[in-house]
């Protein structure tokens, strides 16, 4: 899967718009429309992850 996304590491406008408080903050937006928010990290939030970004792209 080839798919390109920005990173937001230091856009402090970017991480106040979106209220980014810690990282990592992962959000999938489609249309304009956040689909996805997620604060921090477990394995099985990367399999959501994943499920999420599979069923947009063939949507």
């Amino acid at each position: 899967m080839d798919i390109s996304y920005p990173l937001l590491f230091s856009d402090k406008e970017m991480a106040s718009k979106y209220l980014v408080k810690s990282f990592p903050t992962i959000y999938l937006v489609k249309e304009g429309k956040i689909i996805y928010a997620k604060v921090g990290y477990t394995e099985e939030s990367m399999k959501e992850l994943e499920r999420v970004i599979v069923e947009n792209i063939n949507n």
